[in-house]
């Protein structure tokens, strides 16, 4: 049984209702189901053993619409929300006046004190960043990532231990959380997890007391040691396996989809697209789709991926174009697809973690490249 099938498995039967938001677009779209979100945040929640819940929202809610994404959420009772820079912080305070922010890239070019004007909680991401706010004077409430083996952002073990002699620093910084990033979250039984929650701890502990927060949506399904007091829940929540081999009980919550725009007969060995890189061997049917690689679809996906009509495969043949690609549809009836109809890219027959895997890439590349790039529609009760 494949992995999708598993996941699907573990799941209730959910009835579609009608689509709301953004009209109907002609062209290739994303369907995004508010509801599923909703019960993947719930979902999730019931596995929290401590702390509180919050949910990652940065880069627009995984591309996937900020405003309504984050109403939603609000509307299911989250109250603590991640974003990943200033700009998103002030635009999500304005949808939101009235929930915890906290900013995960640091700075970014804007102090803390701006970051205090606007109610968000900027995690500080180097001994450069926390000098600085030392250094402006006044007294500013911060999260400080601890950098757990990334070698990305965050101070390192020495760095923060060396913090415990620095009364100076605590007179201007009131910390409101320390952050890690699990660096072997795709592994939950690694034990490497668990040792770099006990790192942090000794890193931390001659410096004030404050909340942990560690837990990534992996980390929810891992060890209860892990969840910490403030958890960061991003990529499950939107459908995406963050652990391969491990299925999370979570649901994909878009579907994307695109026109067929024509369908011509070919003979054996007719080249197709660009280069012809592909060349047919057989009398073949070939479609052109109203999408293409700066529209969502990855260039890698050429000659290895496939889409969707009617819950069976059709391989996508020779290489993308900007706003086209072809599949090969031979072994479809004719009435099985024709012109106007609409291919699944993604959704109920090709996973996220499929698409990614054709192209060579993550799952979370795929779903914000796709809510970036197309049209978006929403499905909400």
């Amino acid at each position: 049984m494949s992995v999708g099938a598993k996941v699907r498995a573990m799941l209730p039967p959910v009835t579609p209702l009608p689509l709301k938001g953004e009209g109907d677009p002609a062209g290739a779209r994303v369907l995004v189901d508010l509801d599923a979100i909703a019960r993947n945040y719930h979902r999730m929640d019931g596995y929290r053993r401590s702390g509180r819940f919050g949910v990652v929202l940065k880069e627009d809610a995984y591309g996937l619409g900020l405003d309504p994404v984050a109403r939603r959420l609000r509307r299911e009772g989250c109250g603590v929300f991640w974003v990943a820079d200033f700009p998103e912080g002030v635009r999500l305070r304005a949808i939101l006046p009235d929930v915890e922010i906290y900013v995960l890239s640091g700075l970014t070019g804007h102090p803390a004190i701006e970051h205090a004007a606007h109610g968000l909680v900027p995690v500080i991401a180097s001994m450069a960043e926390l000098e600085a706010t030392v250094a402006a004077g006044a007294r500013v409430r911060v999260g400080v990532m601890i950098d757990g083996g990334l070698v990305r952002l965050g101070l390192t073990d020495a760095e923060a231990m060396a913090l415990a002699g620095r009364p100076d620093v605590w007179e201007r910084l009131d910390v409101a959380c320390w952050v890690t990033q699990l660096a072997w979250f795709e592994r939950p039984d690694d034990e490497r997890n668990l040792a770099q929650l006990q790192r942090l701890r000794s890193a931390i502990a001659p410096l004030p007391e404050a909340p942990i927060s560690i837990a990534c949506s992996a980390a929810l399904f891992m060890d209860p040691a892990l969840h910490g007091d403030l958890l960061r829940v991003g990529s499950a929540l939107y459908g995406v396996q963050g652990t391969p081999g491990y299925p999370q009980p979570v649901e994909q919550v878009i579907e994307a989809t695109a026109p067929v725009i024509r369908i011509v007969s070919v003979g054996e060995g007719t080249p197709i697209g660009y280069g012809g890189g592909y060349v047919t061997r057989r009398p073949s049917r070939i479609a052109t789709l109203g999408i293409g690689y700066a529209t969502g679809l990855p260039v890698a996906m050429a000659d290895r991926g496939a889409v969707a009509i009617r819950g069976r495969r059709a391989p996508l043949v020779g290489r993308l174009s900007m706003n086209l690609a072809t599949i090969d549809v031979t072994d479809f009836a004719d009435d099985e697809v024709q012109p106007g109809d609409f291919v699944e890219i993604t959704g109920r027959t090709i996973s996220l973690a499929e698409m990614a895997a054709s192209a060579a890439t993550v799952s979370n590349e795929v779903l914000v490249r796709l809510g970036r790039t197309l049209p978006r529609l929403y499905r909400s009760s």
